[in-house]
């Protein structure tokens, strides 16, 4: 016995255009992606903590012995962040970027010295 096939064929033709009509109303709906321009891209002031020096703004400080024994500059810290807060007095934030290998102690080293210019607010792991 053969079967008719040609009643299915023909739902199937009507129902996958009106499927695919309505997956593109519900795409066409969705707000559009704001391009990046610019004057809508953040100027961030990174403190990068790497094991052998940390650089802020691009300035690499080296550490006066092992970062991760003996710790960073301190005082070559709090002096940069010092003339970058009367350059930039307007600036509330830094992003502090350290390797993961950077020892916990080491970095509320930082934190303490970071505090009195931008404060911490919040401190969230990547």
């Amino acid at each position: 016995m053969r079967r008719d096939w040609s009643p299915l064929v023909s739902l199937a033709s009507l129902v996958v255009p009106l499927v695919l009509l309505g997956i593109a109303a519900k795409i066409s709906r969705r707000p559009p992606v704001p391009q990046m321009t610019p004057s809508r891209v953040p100027h961030l002031l990174v403190l990068s903590l790497q094991p052998d020096h940390a650089s802020l703004a691009g300035r690499a400080m080296p550490c006066p012995g092992d970062c991760f024994d003996e710790g960073y500059d301190l005082e070559a810290l709090d002096a940069s962040l010092a003339e970058l807060k009367t350059l930039q007095p307007d600036k509330e934030q830094i992003v502090i970027v350290p390797d993961g290998r950077v020892p916990y102690v080491r970095l509320l080293e930082v934190l303490a010295t970071v505090q009195p210019y931008y404060g911490l607010q919040s401190i969230q792991p990547e």
